[in-house]
């Protein structure tokens, strides 16, 4: 049927509706997000209505990027689809998409399906000498603050296991001029602790499309917990923020146990966009499910927003996303099946106890960077994180001492990079991800997960590069050289793709190897390396079964994946992302390689298809983009594929890959 036929019928199939469009009534409405050619003169309003749909507006600040929403009564949707039907097997959002992709305007089409995402949530002791100093110091009257351990703890045993944060008040810093999105399941900034620091400006309901991010359910206090720890205010209510000066906002994405509520990924990505020349850093704690099977991450909208934030958030210094990197250990969980622990553009935070020990709770992977202290595996009373809190139940300004997960852990991160911000604001999100690293202490050194990095810092999938102290990031940030945006970052891309399926042996290994020569650097402008993703296709009847390692030129060994004994799903890794962060500043010259093994239930196999390198850092001074250049890599077999440095990024779509 030729195009303009199906909009004849679509245009007769379709009921008519006056008025706007609701954007989150998914009982009456199907909706869809369309991707009409930003650089056309086409006005997506027009296009849609051409189309027979009703158009509900931009996806957030990607409707610069061409992304709109559209839609249309779930009535309209099946007499469209009847008419259209040509595989028993779609849904009828499926058939409309794939119409809808046939317009000459359009670019993608994606059916908005509403997903749940997760929450990351996991004895008073007499207040010390060194409390009893910052009360009088700071003038601090809160009556929480000497439960605060995360802000300075003197108890036998654990003294210094806290966050430093008084020496960064020593010097005058409190958060002043930063602005920290809190985005999680609402805020209730009626809470005396948080209404002088709270910005309604920045702050929105992406679940109950309002302004208005107050949660409404006794589940509904999570977000308020993070915010206290942020910027908790100077006052007699609770404690204090770690940087409480700085300001807050509330993006809600998320819903609550009681009305299970969901959000789609056109919502959450104009979430994570949201306000961002306002919003400075994005604190989340939430993320996908930490049962020890579920695999997920950003959607293709979402990504687009995170690239979006970093790119152009803060007037091009890029938005800082923190996110906790999960809470399912006790699941045998892994945050390497984690796309949010997996992503370049954000900093993942693990969670630390007062006794510098790993909670059972915590995850372990190679993209986590740092970690953060938390509640451990005995959070009652006194021994969590003690900040705000809300219950629908309670009255007056709540409160709490038992916070815990890495829920608790990530505000944290994002209250010390506030006082970063306070004195630094024309620092990049890159420069937030370098200090991290460079100032990150080591804790619980004698933990069997540590190793040595080729340029002799000591990396731990379980606790990152370690724990920050304010003071210290501070006195590095103040000298800190920038080392630019995400226009300056070059990427190397293995760009391999396997020729042949590969059996993975049981009891041993496939590897692939590839090797980055002095001149492939060169001409990609390539300075230093930061991130190394690799992108795996594995078909596997038992995806838990899989380990992957990545093992540098240098001969570090990165255990990128590593398996789950309670994941029996047989779909394998679809060019799933792996990231490690553990061969920051190594020299990305020599032969890299992912080792691929299958360690337990030999009725279960697999076959590894194949997998791409991506080496990402900072580019040379001056560089431009250079045209690629063709070497071997070879898997086990021999079988050659193809090598291409890629020249700066780039920002139409954050690398380019020739």
């Amino acid at each position: 049927m030729r195009f303009s036929s199906i909009i004849a019928s679509l245009s007769l199939a379709l009921l008519t509706l006056a008025g706007e469009v609701p954007p989150n009534d998914y009982e009456r409405f199907t909706y869809l997000v369309i991707r009409v050619d930003p650089t056309s003169s086409l006005d997506p309003a027009i296009v849609a209505h051409g189309l027979g749909f009703l158009y509900v507006g931009p996806v957030g600040e990607l409707g610069t990027l061409g992304y709109h929403q559209v839609a249309q009564t779930k009535e309209a949707i099946r007499r469209i689809a009847t008419l259209h039907r040509r595989d028993g097997s779609q849904t009828d959002a499926q058939v409309v998409e794939s119409h809808l992709s046939g317009h000459p305007a359009v670019q993608w089409v994606e059916a908005q399906v509403p997903q749940k995402i997760y929450l990351k949530q996991a004895t008073p002791d007499v207040e010390t000498v060194g409390i009893q100093k910052l009360r009088k110091q700071y003038d601090i009257k809160d009556p929480e603050f000497g439960y605060q351990w995360h802000i300075l703890n003197e108890t036998p045993g654990q003294i210094g296991h806290d966050h430093n944060i008084s020496a960064a008040w020593a010097q005058g810093v409190f958060g002043k001029g930063s602005v920290v999105a809190v985005v999680d399941d609402g805020l209730f900034y009626k809470n005396n602790d948080l209404t002088d620091n709270y910005i309604a400006e920045g702050s929105f309901d992406f679940v109950r499309n309002t302004a208005d991010p107050a949660p409404f359910s006794e589940s509904g206090g999570h977000g308020t917990a993070c915010a206290g720890e942020i910027a908790g205010v100077k006052n007699s209510v609770c404690g204090v923020g770690v940087a409480y000066q700085a300001k807050i906002t509330g993006i809600r994405l998320l819903g609550d146990a009681k009305s299970n509520s969901v959000i789609t990924p056109a919502n959450q990505a104009a979430g994570i966009n949201y306000k961002f020349q306002l919003n400075q850093i994005y604190s989340n704690s939430w993320g996908p499910n930490d049962d020890g099977k579920s695999m997920d991450g950003p959607s293709e909208l979402m990504n687009a927003a995170l690239l979006n934030g970093v790119t152009n958030g803060r007037g091009g210094l890029g938005s800082i996303y923190t996110f906790a990197s999960g809470n399912g250990g006790r699941n045998g969980d892994n945050c390497a099946f984690d796309g949010y622990s997996n992503s370049i553009f954000t900093i993942a935070v693990g969670a630390l106890d007062r006794r510098d020990a790993q909670p059972t709770y915590d995850e372990n992977c190679t993209g986590k960077m740092i970690t953060m202290y938390s509640g451990g595996d005995d959070s009652a009373e006194g021994l969590g994180i003690a900040t705000t809190d809300w219950t629908s139940t309670g009255s007056g300004d709540q409160c709490q001492r038992k916070f815990d997960g890495t829920s608790a852990a990530t505000p944290l991160a994002s209250g010390i990079f506030a006082l970063v911000n306070s004195i630094r604001p024309d620092l990049t999100y890159r420069d937030y991800q370098h200090l991290s690293i460079n100032s990150a202490i080591v804790v619980n050194a004698t933990h069997p997960s540590w190793f040595k990095t080729a340029v002799g810092r000591m990396y731990s999938p379980a606790f990152g590069y370690g724990k920050l102290d304010a003071g210290r990031t501070l006195d590095m940030a103040r000298t800190w050289k920038s080392v630019g945006g995400a226009g300056n970052v070059t990427v190397i891309d293995s760009g391999f793709k396997a020729p042949a399926n590969t059996a993975i042996p049981q009891g041993g290994d496939v590897r692939l190897s590839v090797k980055v020569t002095q001149d492939i650097k060169n001409q990609a402008s390539f300075l230093k390396l930061e991130h190394v993703t690799v992108t795996v296709t594995i078909d596997h009847q038992r995806r838990g079964d899989v380990f992957i390692n990545l093992i540098s030129p240098s001969g570090v060994v990165s255990p990128i994946l590593v398996g789950r004994s309670q994941d029996d799903d047989k779909t394998g890794f679809q060019a799933w992302q792996l990231l490690s962060v553990a061969h920051w500043d190594e020299e990305v010259v020599g032969e890299w390689t992912v080792v691929v093994s299958d360690k337990s239930h030999p009725e279960a196999t697999g076959t590894f298809k194949g997998a791409s390198i991506k080496f990402y850092g900072s580019a040379k001074p001056g560089a431009v983009p250079v045209a690629p250049v063709a070497v071997a890599t070879t898997t086990k077999s021999g079988a050659v594929g193809g090598f291409v440095a890629a020249g700066v990024a780039l920002l139409a779509g954050f690398m380019i890959v020739l």
